[in-house]
């Protein structure tokens, strides 16, 4: 079986030829400028060019390299410091390279500027300064910890670091008496790690934390002796009047008698749980504040108000949705209530569209109008891109055009679609579909103009129908199956929507909507495809191309 070889390939993006006058050039830098993530016991390299032809060349002996202001080397040679094993040089008519060997490593995360002053042997100066950036190897430091509530510690850091165990957080007591705590659960947040705890701490204790399982964004992780700090247990706000100490509740004679200080320990320990409760206590009007209430009773919160919706919230818009539920109650059943609903879960402004609005209108509806009957039983066949022609009342011609993004089945239009759409598009004219499968189409106005004449172009003959509507031949037809299209509508996006945007919109439409209207579904711009290959007058000549 024949093996293919894949060989590493070197791509030129651009290239450019040097004036005359940019002589001579400082080329070949490693680490290179701005470069990040140096080593920090690294060589330096550096070459200087000539590019006249002939080469006038460097003069070695007037060649200076300064690192962070030091002199580094100077008359062909490294000075004390940066004369490493490594340390050399090598020259030509038209180069001069330099490699330093810094015999002290640089500092962590250390900017190290190099200025290199030289001259061509014609006299042509560069005086030329860069820099780069050393790597990040010192570990990060706990610089302290603190209580931050009933069960959660937060430590701080002196940069930024990232939970790399979460197991890695052991706490002990440096007090007594005080409960023991263990780490459930740790995340960071940018220099600080929050760790959740398996109980409430004892107030006022003194604890001490090893913070072993933390990290910088460079993988350092914390060491010995700045992983560990000590803290007081968390103590609840208590008003500054109260004194409740069980203590004080002790009777004097007991007190004598208490010479191992055995009671004195007990009432300690009773008094850490009435603390904890009092705080509770306390805390108890937190909960039911919306804006301060924790989130294990946002949830409650919800289901108390009667949420409908299951959509996963962050606390944020849970109690944003707490706080706006009984409105969006209120707007029950309204476009602006649907609306809003959207604009809140899914975060796009929607408009409701009702695809028609008729109804009697005293003093101006006539009990009766012209009206035509699409004879042809269902399905009515036709082809995508299909368009029928309106004469309505003798005004302009209108077009419906059918496509298949409109219907169940393009090829089999059914007597309810092709109602619906006749009614949402043609101005002065409503359709039914009948019980018998034929769809009746009404105007408005009765006179001796009123006429409705429905053409399907070169093949009327799929539809099965053609001709005018004789005055006052329609009724008003009552019953769900014809004022369907009456009260339905659509949902029109002002953007192209996610399958999960659609779904959660779908969801709100139905739940909003009042209980005698349908919901047609969304309406989203199309989007125009970029095709990957060329096309003439619409490919760039600036946009890669993938050849396969």
């Amino acid at each position: 079986m024949a093996t293919t070889l894949h060989l590493a390939a070197a791509y030129v993006d651009e290239a450019r030829a040097s004036s005359i006058t940019d002589r001579p050039l400082l080329i070949n830098r490693s680490p290179s400028p701005d470069e990040t993530g140096a080593p920090r016991q690294g060589t330096i390299s550096l070459e200087i060019v000539d590019l006249q032809q002939p080469p006038a060349g460097i003069d070695q002996g007037n060649t200076l390299v300064y690192i962070n202001g030091e002199l580094a080397w100077d008359d062909d040679a490294a000075e004390a410091g940066f004369d490493g094993p490594l340390e050399s040089s090598s020259s030509s008519a038209a180069y001069y390279r330099i490699t330093l060997d810094p015999t002290t490593a640089f500092d962590s995360e250390e900017v190290v500027e190099v200025r290199v002053v030289t001259r061509t042997i014609d006299a042509v100066i560069l005086d030329e300064t860069y820099s780069f950036t050393i790597e990040d190897y010192r570990a990060p430091r706990l610089v302290a910890a603190s209580a931050t509530g009933p069960k959660e510690v937060t430590l701080s850091f002196d940069e930024d670091v990232e939970v790399s165990d979460s197991s890695g957080f052991v706490f002990s007591r440096a007090s007594a008496p005080a409960v023991d705590i263990e780490a459930t659960w740790a995340e960071s947040n940018g220099s600080a790690i929050v760790v959740t705890l398996d109980t409430e701490m004892t107030p006022g204790a003194s604890y001490e934390v090893a913070a072993t399982g933390a990290e910088d964004l460079s993988g350092n992780a914390v060491s010995s002796p700045y992983d560990s700090a000590t803290f007081d247990g968390f103590t609840p706000q208590a008003p500054p009047t109260r004194r409740f100490v069980l203590w004080d509740f002790i009777p004097y004679v007991n007190k004598l008698q208490d010479v191992t200080g055995d009671l004195r320990a007990l009432i300690d320990i009773f008094q850490e749980i009435v603390d904890l409760l009092l705080g509770d206590i306390d805390g108890f009007a937190d909960i039911w504040s919306i804006d301060r209430a924790p989130s294990s009773f946002l949830d409650l919160m919800l289901s108390e108000l009667g949420n409908p919706f299951s959509f996963d919230l962050t606390d944020t818009r849970k109690r944003r949705l707490a706080a706006t539920l009984v409105d969006l109650y209120q707007l029950n059943g309204t476009a602006a209530g649907l609306t809003a609903a959207i604009n809140f879960f899914v975060g796009v402004l929607v408009e409701v569209l009702s695809l028609r609005e008729i109804g009697l209108s005293l003093g101006e509806s006539e009990l009766s109008w012209p009206a035509y009957d699409i004879s042809a039983a269902a399905p009515f066949d036709t082809e995508d891109g299909r368009t029928l022609i309106f004469n309505v009342n003798d005004e302009d011609p209108q077009t419906l055009t059918i496509n298949a993004a409109d219907v169940v089945d393009i090829d089999a239009v059914t007597a309810d679609e092709l109602a619906g759409l006749i009614t949402s598009e043609i101005v002065g004219a409503v359709a039914y579909a009948l019980d018998d499968d034929t769809v009746r189409v009404q105007t408005f106005d009765e006179g001796p103009a009123s006429s409705l004449q429905v053409s399907g172009g070169t093949a009327a003959a799929d539809f099965g129908f053609s001709g005018d509507a004789s005055v006052g031949g329609g009724d008003w037809v009552l019953g769900a199956s014809g004022r369907r299209a009456l009260y339905t509508f659509q949902i029109i996006s002002p953007l192209e929507l996610t399958d999960e945007q659609r779904e959660q919109i779908t969801t709100l439409a139905e739940y909003m909507k009042p209980a005698h209207t349908h919901f047609a579904g969304i309406i989203e711009p199309e989007t125009i495809e970029i095709p990957d290959d060329w096309l003439l007058d619409v490919s760039l000549l600036s946009e890669t191309t993938v050849l396969s």
